[in-house]
């Protein structure tokens, strides 16, 4: 049996992601992915299973993605405020990256809640961090702005056509709220 190439999945799930923000999750077929990847359908079968497969190891690069920006941008110094703000606007900015210009981010984000706890997991961890430093700094109900500003990032998202309008707005609003 061949041993299975890390540049051939990352060929794969690269396909997936291009024709996932192309034509939505339910528009994405195994057959399309195989055909973008330029490989035979037997072979993307060999590794991912189904389409679920392949969407979950998208989230988990894009868990890792965004763990990893929100990680580089919230250590800086600065005020607890303006790291709170340029390590959201980082972590939620790389999602805006990635939906930019779909008609289908509104499903993308649904398969991925119904997919996948991974996200979670790594907002959970990032939430947990920004508690333990809001607090350490003297903020009291850390737990609950933090609450309102994890939901309204993802709103930011969303609503805004463009990236840098997420990472602006973002950054606003921590600046406001935690102050």
């Amino acid at each position: 049996m061949r041993k299975k190439s890390p540049e051939m999945a990352l060929r794969m799930i690269e396909a997936a992601r291009i024709l996932l923000l192309e034509k939505g999750a339910k528009g994405t077929t195994m057959e399309a992915i195989a055909a973008r990847a330029g490989i035979a359908k037997g072979t993307l079968y060999a590794y991912f299973p189904d389409k679920d497969a392949i969407l979950l190891a998208l989230i988990e690069d894009l868990a890792e993605a965004k763990t990893d920006a929100f990680a580089e941008a919230f250590i800086e110094e600065g005020a607890i405020a303006t790291r709170v703000g340029r390590g959201l606007a980082a972590m939620f900015g790389i999602v805006a990256d990635l939906l930019e210009g779909s008609a289908f981010a509104f499903e993308l984000i649904g398969e991925h809640k119904r997919l996948s706890t991974r996200l979670e997991a790594a907002d959970a961890a990032i939430t947990e961090t920004i508690i333990a430093e809001m607090t350490a700094a003297g903020i009291g109900d850390a737990e609950k702005i933090v609450s309102v500003l994890m939901a309204a990032c993802s709103g930011l998202v969303m609503k805004f056509p463009r990236p840098r309008n997420v990472r602006e707005g973002i950054v606003l609003l921590c600046e406001r709220m935690v102050r």
